[in-house]
């Protein structure tokens, strides 16, 4: 399980990756979306900061789309996971509304996820060390004859 957690943060942190440069590129067009210090009354600066996450998403969906199982298609699924039950799929607009968390928040999975199996294969390994000892401790002695 903890593998399909691994795989997904790391799809959506190169994702996130993605649709931040492509937010970023719009802003360098735009720069009125930038500048945050400007003086604005309230209800400006409100407006600009839904547009900017309005760009985020479309960002993160235009970036999604091109994962679609046939090709670019911004109402396809994308294929997440592959499993023995067959393949799990999630809607583009989902993949990119989880993409708008930041790659910050996706890094931070990303790591968080990883450290857990890195825990789980250093405890399979111990309980193997655990076990191999067991055992030759167990084993019988053979009587030597002289």
């Amino acid at each position: 399980m903890i593998d399909y957690l691994v795989a997904l943060s790391t799809l959506l942190l190169a994702l996130s990756l993605a649709s931040e440069r492509l937010v970023a590129i719009v802003k360098t067009i735009w720069p009125e979306l930038t500048d945050e210090n400007a003086e604005r009354t309230l209800a400006e600066d409100r407006r600009r900061r839904i547009t900017v996450l309005v760009l985020a998403f479309l960002a993160a969906w235009l970036t999604s789309s091109f994962l679609a199982t046939n090709g670019f298609n911004p109402v396809g699924e994308i294929p997440i996971f592959k499993s023995p039950q067959g393949d799990h799929p999630l809607p583009v607009y989902i993949v990119a509304l989880m993409c708008t968390g930041g790659s910050a928040f996706w890094s931070s999975v990303l790591g968080y996820a990883n450290a857990v199996k890195d825990t789980k294969k250093q405890q399979a390994a111990q309980q193997r060390m655990i076990m191999r000892a067991a055992r030759q401790a167990v084993k019988p002695e053979v009587p030597k004859f002289q």
